[in-house]
């Protein structure tokens, strides 16, 4: 039985978690109070610039960034109603919805495919024609024809089209018509504000995240919905009751003392979560490195001793890869080195990563694995992933992973130092050198000779400041003319700046 867990202990984030019978986390997500989320926001656009090599627009909707369109399909606004058109000029009025958020320099995704979804189904209002699909992961074909038959059963537009969702699964057939009643109401009133506008708008907007929570990560599975704190409580419940009116008996005030996060230990799971390195029950481990595009997954069998150790930790890190992938909402290129995966369990560990993949909603892409044991899949970018909303870049490796070694790190400075003596305007001038602590007195203990050598061919003098505002691997190199440093002062002088406002 799993349960859903809705948290607001802190008022700048809303906390949403999903567990198994076992307590272990399989859904989660933090949603930054202050953090503007335009993802499934519907805007009235103004088209700022055509760019036909890449045959798109960029999109002027209100944010700082302009949003990228694909040129396909455009729903340009006029007086009375929207019409679709492919001549798209600069200045356009257009309805679009926003696919992506902004994401480091680049602007938002849009897409003119508007679609709304529901708990059970997704309308698409824009669709060529009239249609009625299916979500390909409800697979008895009995389970397939009672939904098509409850879909056709409503009175819906020429050209709207209907997607069913997986939580439809068993469902009664007024739920169901309900979401779809409540989805048409919704796109009448759009319809309105789209016409209406005379500029800039945002028409619609997603809705909070406990909406959001609910509607993609309440499923069958879930037979309980714990809420902490009576107002979140209450709210939850009036967000139920629009969605699954008999469900809400199921949202229930969490009522222990201990915060209910703690009680499930699901902080110490997301702890885990944002480190590289994940431990296997074998004993093996798995390492994950990200970038913007591509994340790597290394399987080590670390300390497993098993007399099956290696097909064990594979089997074991197909799972979690499977889930920490969809925790962390890791997108782009993924490649899982597997530890030497033999020809004959080749298949076994494949099958087994699938299976393990059909609970995410996101739309993957996944190969077999190759030759050199490595699977390769790409994976949907749905929202930020927990590394881009939580992390920031470390101010000492810039990203990296790793800092230059003191002896790499000097001699990089004594190389700056020469390219300082080659200036020109060298004569007449000292060398001011303003760097870390550290990193100065492994330069004057270890390089000493290097430095004086520097002071010989260029006949200048070095002075050494230390500021402690700079990181480890920073330095400053400023030429100085002679009259303004003191003359009784030894080269090797240190000079601690007054600290920086």
């Amino acid at each position: 039985m799993d349960k859903l867990i809705i948290d607001q202990t802190y008022d700048e984030q809303v906390r949403v978690a999903v567990i198994n019978e076992t307590g272990q986390l399989q859904q989660i997500m933090i949603e930054k109070v202050n953090r503007q989320i335009c993802k499934s926001n519907i805007y009235v656009g103004k088209v700022q610039h055509i760019e036909k090599s890449l045959h798109a627009a960029f999109v002027d909707i209100g944010l700082s960034k302009a949003g990228f369109l694909p040129l396909d399909g455009i729903s340009v606004v006029d007086d009375q109603t929207v019409s679709k058109t492919v001549d798209v000029r600069v200045g356009d009025l257009i309805a679009v919805q926003v696919l992506k958020d902004s994401r480091g320099q680049k602007g938002p995704m849009l897409t003119a495919n508007i679609s709304l979804s529901g708990h059970f189904v997704v309308l698409v209002p824009y669709a060529t024609q009239a249609c009625i699909g299916v979500s390909k992961r409800i697979g008895p074909p009995a389970e397939r024809k009672r939904l098509r038959t409850i879909i056709e059963e409503m009175n819906l537009p020429e050209d709207a089209q209907i997607i069913v969702r997986t939580a439809s699964i068993d469902q009664g057939l007024q739920d169901i018509k309900k979401d779809i009643k409540n989805l048409m109401k919704l796109w009448k009133m759009i319809q309105t504000k789209v016409h209406a506008a005379k500029g800039i708008e945002l028409v619609y907007e997603e809705g909070s995240a406990i909406y959001k929570a609910l509607k993609n990560f309440y499923t069958r599975d879930v037979k309980v919905v714990l809420v902490e704190g009576e107002e979140l409580h209450n709210t939850t419940r009036k967000f139920m009751k629009s969605l699954l009116p008999t469900h809400v008996s199921r949202v229930r005030l969490w009522q222990r003392s201990e915060p209910a996060f703690y009680h499930f230990k699901i902080d110490e799971q997301l702890e885990q979560i944002l480190r590289p390195k994940m431990e296997l029950p074998s004993g093996g481990n798995i390492v994950i490195q990200q970038t913007e595009s591509m994340c790597t997954v290394d399987v080590n069998s670390a300390h497993a001793r098993t007399p099956n150790a290696i097909l064990e930790t594979n089997l074991e890190a197909a799972d979690e890869v499977a889930r920490q992938i969809r925790l962390r909402n890791i997108a782009g290129i993924i490649a899982i080195d597997f530890i030497e995966v033999e020809v004959e369990s080749e298949e076994e560990i494949y099958q087994r990563f699938k299976a393990a993949c059909k609970v995410d909603k996101a739309k993957l892409n996944m190969a077999r694995i190759n030759e050199f044991g490595v699977l390769m899949l790409t994976r949907q970018r749905t929202e930020l992933g927990l590394s881009d909303s939580h992390m920031m870049t470390c101010p000492h490796c810039l990203g990296y992973g790793s800092v230059q070694s003191f002896d790499t790190l000097t001699l990089h400075i004594l190389k700056a130092l020469e390219r300082a003596g080659l200036q020109k305007n060298i004569t007449g001038k000292n060398i001011q050198l303003i760097l870390h602590p550290v990193a100065g007195d492994h330069l004057l203990n270890q390089k000493r000779h290097m430095l004086v050598a520097i002071e010989k061919l260029f006949n200048t003098y070095i002075h050494i400041i230390y500021d402690n505002t700079l990181d480890l691997s920073q330095y400053k190199i400023e030429l100085k003319s002679v009259e303004q440093h003191d003359s009784h002062h030894h080269q090797w002088a240190k000079k601690v700046p007054v600290a920086k406002v």
